[in-house]
């Protein structure tokens, strides 16, 4: 996969986001994005650099600084947050119900307007969407490092 074919999928991947009501996922990701990733640089300082100091040789200190991610890496983050969001929360709630024996759970907010109900049939219902995303998103990372064999 170019990296101009995971910007393409980057974006589709987005509006479909978007439309499911996930924007909140997103616009995470995108913040992580623009805040680039962290990398460990490198700098030689010469004695000729500082003329009033007394250096017998070059040293070399380290600093942090940040770069772009690649639109392949973009597209990696994105693939995480989907699994994080949609796969692994429909196996935390199927953990729930086996833990606590229960046919469901309600979750409510502090205010009481906003409910979450989760059921047994509701699980096996979404379970094999949940899994047909995950062997997705599983494909799509093997075809980000086919090419540049680089691991994510």
């Amino acid at each position: 996969m170019t990296q101009e074919d995971a910007h393409d999928v980057f974006i589709a991947l987005s509006k479909i986001l978007e439309e499911i009501g996930l924007t909140w996922m997103l616009d995470q990701v995108k913040q992580e994005i623009v805040h680039g990733k962290t990398a460990t640089k490198t700098l030689s300082i010469l004695a000729e650099d500082f003329p009033n100091e007394y250096r017998q040789r070059r040293q070399r200190v380290r600093f942090v600084s940040t770069e772009e991610y690649s639109s392949k890496e973009q597209l990696h983050l994105l693939l995480d947050a989907m699994e994080q969001t949609i796969v692994a929360s429909l196996e935390m709630q199927k953990s729930i119900l086996t833990l606590t024996e229960l046919a469901g759970v309600s979750f409510k907010s502090e205010e009481g307007r906003t409910q979450l109900l989760i059921t047994n049939d509701q699980i096996s219902r979404n379970a094999p969407i949940a899994e047909k995303l995950k062997a997705a998103c599983e494909e799509l990372r093997e075809e980000l490092t086919k090419e540049s064999g680089f691991a994510f």
